[in-house]
Protein backbone atom coordinates (compact mmCIF):
# COMPACT_ATOMS: atom_id res chain seq x y z
CA UNK A 1 0.00 0.00 0.00
CA UNK A 2 1.30 3.45 -0.85
CA UNK A 3 1.05 6.64 1.19
CA UNK A 4 -1.80 8.05 -0.90
CA UNK A 5 -3.90 4.96 -0.21
CA UNK A 6 -3.04 5.36 3.48
CA UNK A 7 -4.58 8.84 3.45
CA UNK A 8 -7.68 7.53 1.65
CA UNK A 9 -8.11 4.76 4.23
CA UNK A 10 -7.56 7.27 7.02
CA UNK A 11 -10.29 9.54 5.61
CA UNK A 12 -12.70 6.63 5.29
CA UNK A 13 -11.89 5.53 8.82
CA UNK A 14 -12.58 9.00 10.24
CA UNK A 15 -15.92 9.21 8.43
CA UNK A 16 -16.92 5.70 9.54
CA UNK A 17 -16.02 6.45 13.15
CA UNK A 18 -17.99 9.70 13.16
CA UNK A 19 -21.07 8.03 11.67
CA UNK A 20 -20.69 5.12 14.11
CA UNK A 21 -20.64 7.52 17.05
CA UNK A 22 -23.81 9.25 15.83
CA UNK A 23 -25.58 5.90 15.47
CA UNK A 24 -24.38 4.65 18.85
CA UNK A 25 -25.47 7.89 20.53
CA UNK A 26 -28.91 7.70 18.90
CA UNK A 27 -29.25 4.05 19.91
CA UNK A 28 -28.26 4.77 23.51
CA UNK A 29 -30.75 7.64 23.60
CA UNK A 30 -33.42 5.05 22.80
CA UNK A 31 -32.10 2.52 25.31
CA UNK A 32 -31.60 4.96 28.19
CA UNK A 33 -34.83 6.97 27.97
CA UNK A 34 -35.12 7.33 31.76
CA UNK A 35 -31.44 7.08 32.63
CA UNK A 36 -29.41 3.93 32.52
CA UNK A 37 -29.38 1.06 34.94
CA UNK A 38 -26.77 -1.57 34.31
CA UNK A 39 -28.78 -4.74 34.38
CA UNK A 40 -29.53 -7.60 32.01
CA UNK A 41 -32.56 -5.83 30.52
CA UNK A 42 -30.53 -2.76 29.64
CA UNK A 43 -27.72 -4.87 28.24
CA UNK A 44 -30.21 -6.81 26.10
CA UNK A 45 -31.73 -3.57 24.74
CA UNK A 46 -28.22 -2.32 23.96
CA UNK A 47 -27.09 -5.40 22.04
CA UNK A 48 -30.37 -5.65 20.12
CA UNK A 49 -30.73 -1.99 19.18
CA UNK A 50 -30.19 -1.72 15.41
CA UNK A 51 -28.48 1.70 15.66
CA UNK A 52 -25.98 0.39 18.18
CA UNK A 53 -25.37 -2.80 16.17
CA UNK A 54 -24.67 -0.87 12.96
CA UNK A 55 -22.54 1.62 14.90
CA UNK A 56 -20.45 -1.22 16.35
CA UNK A 57 -20.00 -2.77 12.91
CA UNK A 58 -18.78 0.56 11.56
CA UNK A 59 -16.49 0.96 14.58
CA UNK A 60 -15.02 -2.50 13.95
CA UNK A 61 -14.52 -1.69 10.26
CA UNK A 62 -12.87 1.60 11.21
CA UNK A 63 -10.55 -0.28 13.58
CA UNK A 64 -9.39 -2.59 10.80
CA UNK A 65 -8.75 0.42 8.56
CA UNK A 66 -6.87 2.07 11.43
CA UNK A 67 -4.51 -0.90 11.59
CA UNK A 68 -3.72 -0.50 7.88
CA UNK A 69 -3.21 3.25 8.37
CA UNK A 70 -0.82 2.59 11.26
CA UNK A 71 1.32 0.48 8.95
CA UNK A 72 1.83 3.50 6.64
CA UNK A 73 2.52 6.43 8.99
CA UNK A 74 4.39 7.37 12.13
CA UNK A 75 2.11 6.99 15.14
CA UNK A 76 2.78 10.53 16.42
CA UNK A 77 1.86 11.97 13.02
CA UNK A 78 -1.32 10.06 12.26
CA UNK A 79 -2.70 10.07 15.79
CA UNK A 80 -2.60 13.85 15.81
CA UNK A 81 -4.61 13.87 12.59
CA UNK A 82 -7.10 11.58 14.29
CA UNK A 83 -8.17 14.73 16.13
CA UNK A 84 -10.10 15.58 12.98
CA UNK A 85 -12.66 13.13 14.35
CA UNK A 86 -13.48 15.63 17.12
CA UNK A 87 -14.24 18.27 14.52
CA UNK A 88 -16.40 15.98 12.42
CA UNK A 89 -18.37 14.68 15.41
CA UNK A 90 -18.99 18.23 16.65
CA UNK A 91 -20.36 19.19 13.24
CA UNK A 92 -22.45 16.02 12.88
CA UNK A 93 -23.65 16.32 16.46
CA UNK A 94 -24.86 19.82 15.68
CA UNK A 95 -26.67 18.89 12.46
CA UNK A 96 -27.87 15.37 13.23
CA UNK A 97 -28.36 15.31 17.01
CA UNK A 98 -29.18 18.98 17.51
CA UNK A 99 -26.31 19.48 19.97
CA UNK A 100 -25.03 22.99 20.47
CA UNK A 101 -21.56 24.17 19.59
CA UNK A 102 -20.32 26.72 22.11
CA UNK A 103 -17.74 29.42 21.49
CA UNK A 104 -15.33 27.44 23.66
CA UNK A 105 -15.82 24.37 21.46
CA UNK A 106 -15.24 26.42 18.31
CA UNK A 107 -12.00 27.76 19.81
CA UNK A 108 -10.99 24.18 20.69
CA UNK A 109 -11.65 23.08 17.12
CA UNK A 110 -9.46 25.97 15.94
CA UNK A 111 -6.68 24.77 18.25
CA UNK A 112 -6.99 21.25 16.81
CA UNK A 113 -6.76 22.54 13.24
CA UNK A 114 -3.76 24.68 14.15
CA UNK A 115 -2.09 21.67 15.73
CA UNK A 116 -2.63 19.57 12.62
CA UNK A 117 -1.10 22.32 10.48
CA UNK A 118 1.91 22.67 12.80
CA UNK A 119 2.56 18.93 12.71
CA UNK A 120 2.82 19.15 8.92
CA UNK A 121 5.54 21.82 8.99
Amino acid sequence: MNEKMGYVLFGIMIILQAIAQMLEKHGMTQVAVNGINFNSGTLFRMVTNPYIIIGLLLTATGFVLWLFVLSQFKISYITAFGSVLYILTAILGYYILGEGISVTRIIGIGVIVTGCILINL
